[in-house]
């Protein structure tokens, strides 16, 4: 599972039935490869969530400048 780009490899085989209402399951992952998988998607996300919010105020301050004329 080294260098698997999921977070997490989950082992149907290695998981047990402990009690009727209870399971045991095993899941498999490269520290930080998964991990940093995860971190970079994060920054992805946030300078995606930056540039909306730079935009959206780019258009207000735009709209108070022009009185709302296009």
């Amino acid at each position: 599972f080294i260098g698997h780009t999921a977070s997490s490899i989950f082992d149907a085989g290695a998981g047990i039935q402990l009690s009727p209402n209870f399971v045991k399951l095993i899941s498999w992952y490269d520290h930080e490869w998964g991990y940093s998988r995860r971190v970079c998607g994060l920054l992805v996300y946030a300078v995606a969530q930056d540039e909306k919010a730079l935009a959206s105020s780019l258009r207000e301050w735009s709209d108070s400048r022009s009185g709302g004329r296009p």
